[in-house]
């Protein structure tokens, strides 16, 4: 069989600035304490590299690899400012190397970077030096800096246009500094010990059987082979853990999981950033409705994308197409009490912040003889005027809805902030009004509360006018005010 020739090059200690290999037809490459700089690599097919060979340090600086593919080990390099694009690397032992604001298109596959140097490192050191000494040579100065140092320097790296297949970023890389893919089959946990813990918690409720077993020792192996080495951000790919194309059911499980679980903030009560956004507050009630989707076979795939697995095949849903599709069933489900199907379209207005949402609620309401449940709703709304960031279609309905109706603008404002007001003019004193949750509340109701009639609202409005802090949100409900 024929083979092919092999053009290799093998550079020691030098400094090569400017120089264009591209034309050379390389298919080796090796470099011994040499630096690069400004030198184009581009569209070499390398068959094999060593990059950092031997025990010294070989840097890049500002060199192109353009179009090219790259195979074999990094060894003691480091890369500053160089450019990837369009470029393969695969199979790349990178124990010790080090990316400085680089970037990369094309394809990344079955490579581990690593923010610190692997397991068996020391060992290796100190193999190298008994063989060292038995060829009566001594240790090569900065070997042992870079053998045994804590850290390997990887920031400022754009990855966000290459395609990451079986790519592990572990011990420690720091991934909020890196620009990162954002492709649907992705998922960033930026806390992903928190987020392994959600997800973990979120299992209780599943029945206990093989496919749940299976998902929490995977869950379970993360916490301590990523978390427990010192990686706090995880980038998962759905095509890692699929054959053929198809998502493994546990993997799918595991995904759908950790969707659920991510970006979740324990101080401000809701998801935050990240490659996968949530759009929601994630409360008690988001994750009882998350749960009823579930079982209906939808399942959360990032910010407005909603997944049903139907036996047909799966469809895709938007926010407002989940708002419009399955308010009602579930505030309909005839296997809850009222009370539960309120906190489950409480949840999905968490999760949504769709103005439908509150246009369901408000009939379900309607239709409650039970005072203790229309008590409940309001408390529950009062709970959400209180966040630091309130949903602004519950607002929206507020004005539109219920204080532009007069049959409900005077239960609907007492229940939500006159009653309150009167209460605390009447003995704890109005200061309580001025900062805070209750402040926040407040603000927001008077803000929309131009519609009430002023006989439900005057002496609430002459109360608050006492309290400085509300002046702007008090003067906006008098300008729009009607008498």
């Amino acid at each position: 069989m024929a083979r092919e020739q092999v053009n290799r090059l093998v550079i020691e200690h030098e400094e090569i600035v400017g120089v264009d290999y591209s034309t050379q037809g390389l298919t080796e490459l090796v470099a011994v304490g040499t630096r690069f700089e400004r030198c184009r690599f581009d569209g070499l097919r390398f068959q094999y590299v060593a990059l950092g060979s031997g025990m010294e340090l070989s840097q890049y600086v500002e060199c192109s690899f353009d179009g090219a593919v790259l195979t074999g080990t990094a060894g003691y390099s480091r890369f500053i400012g160089c450019t990837f694009r369009n470029a393969e690397i695969r199979d790349l032992t990178a124990d010790y190397l080090e990316l400085v604001e680089c970037a990369f298109t094309g394809r990344i596959k079955s490579t581990t970077f690593w923010g610190a140097p692997p397991p068996g490192s020391a060992e290796r050191f100190t193999s190298n030096l008994a063989f060292l000494a038995e060829q009566g040579q001594p240790e090569p100065p900065g070997y042992r800096t870079l053998a045994l140092r804590e850290s390997n320097e990887f920031h400022g790296n754009d990855f966000s246009g290459v395609d990451l297949v079986g790519v592990d970023f572990r011990y420690g890389i720091d991934l909020t500094r890196q620009r990162l893919p954002t492709g649907s089959d992705y998922l960033y946990l930026e806390d992903a010990e928190a987020a392994l813990h959600r997800a973990l918690a979120l299992l209780v409720d599943r029945p206990a059987d093989d496919l749940t077993a299976q998902v929490e020792r995977s869950l379970r192996r993360m916490l301590d082979r990523e978390i427990g080495t010192g990686q706090r951000q995880l980038l998962f790919r759905e095509v890692d853990y699929s054959n053929k194309g198809v998502l493994k059911p546990h993997a799918r499980l595991m995904f759908d999981l950790l969707r659920n679980a991510s970006n979740w903030d324990p101080v401000k009560g809701q998801r935050v950033g990240g490659i996968v956004h949530a759009v929601g507050v994630h409360t008690p009630e988001a994750n009882e409705a998350l749960r009823w989707l579930a079982e209906q076979g939808v399942t959360q795939l990032g910010p407005g994308r909603w997944r049903q697995s139907l036996p047909s095949g799966d469809l895709e849903h938007s926010d407002n197409d989940l708002a419009h599709g399955w308010t009602t069933a579930m505030l309909d489900e005839d296997r809850l009490a009222p009370g539960e199907r309120l906190r489950l379209g409480l949840g999905l207005l968490d999760l949504l912040d769709e103005y439908w949402v509150t246009v369901e609620l408000r009939h379900f309401i309607a239709d409650q003889a039970d005072a203790g449940i229309s008590e409940a709703f309001w408390a529950g709304y009062r709970q959400r005027l209180e966040a630091p960031d309130a949903s602004e279609q519950l607002q929206y309905s507020l004005w539109v809805d219920w204080f532009e109706d007069q049959k409900t603008a005077g239960v609907a404002f007492a229940a939500l902030l006159g009653d309150d007001v009167r209460y605390l003019r009447a003995g704890l004193g109005l200061s309580a009004l001025a900062t805070g949750p209750l402040h926040r509340r407040a603000a927001r109701i008077l803000a929309c509360s131009g519609p009430v009639r002023w006989a439900y609202k005057h002496d609430v409005y002459e109360a608050v006018a006492a309290v400085t802090e509300l002046h702007p949100a008090l003067f906006k409900g008098v300008c729009c005010t009607e008498r």
